[in-house]
């Protein structure tokens, strides 16, 4: 049987697949399913400039309620979460949007066939991959890591877009481990092959989110 595509519409959502508000219309990627650490509920954690607005955004502003789509937003039975200003960062881009009733959900990410682990720091040549609606699985390593952002760069004789538009809100996770590490957030700046990607563990502490499914809250 054929995979699915990632820019079709998935149930259960997933990591890995593309989301779009239908306001600023950018085209982006689930990072991780998030769970409130308080009530278990269920979040959708992706860029903030994906799920709400960019920094400089000019238009609308943001409100909380706003359906978030997948993989479109040309059919109702499409909206998948809705934002929540709470949960939208203002100096980070990472926010989360609540996904919405009747919509199964899962941790797991597209094509990467093993459950995620534990949010873990980056370090200089870890190997990572993500899994991005626009390029698909591509593999990378450390290159950078600072405080707000970590860099990646593609992996020696890779041929393959690391990034491309799209791909936002993806996590790279450390391979083997499938740890998150970061969400990539920007790609090839000044036309080097790299991406920029913020640390998941503070964004997921700003956001009061976690990746383990509470106790007595089933996926689905």
């Amino acid at each position: 049987m054929p995979r699915p595509k990632r820019v079709s519409v998935m149930r259960p959502i997933q990591p890995g697949i593309r989301i779009i508000n239908a306001i600023p219309r950018t085209l982006g990627t689930i990072g991780l399913i998030g769970y409130d650490l308080a009530d278990g509920s269920r979040w959708i954690v992706s860029c903030r400039h994906v799920l709400a607005r960019s920094a400089n955004w000019n238009g609308t502003p943001a409100a909380t309620g706003e359906p978030i789509y997948q993989p479109k937003d040309d059919d109702p039975a499409n909206v998948v979460a809705t934002t929540d200003l709470s949960r939208t960062l203002d100096v980070i881009d990472a926010a989360a949007a609540r996904i919405v009733d009747g919509i199964d959900a899962i941790s797991d990410v597209l094509y990467l066939d093993q459950p995620i682990g534990v949010p873990t720091n980056a370090a200089i040549d870890m190997p990572v991959v993500k899994s991005g609606s626009r390029t698909g699985v591509t593999y990378g390593v450390v290159t950078a890591v600072g405080p707000d952002t970590i860099e990646v760069g593609p992996r020696p004789g890779e041929t393959k877009a690391l990034t491309k538009s799209g791909d936002s809100g993806a996590i790279w996770l450390e391979e083997g481990t499938l740890a998150p590490v970061a969400m990539h957030s920007e790609g090839n700046v000044g036309g080097v092959e790299r991406s920029l990607a913020i640390p998941i563990a503070p964004v997921l502490a700003a956001l009061g989110l976690t990746v383990v499914c509470p106790a007595g809250v089933g996926e689905g």
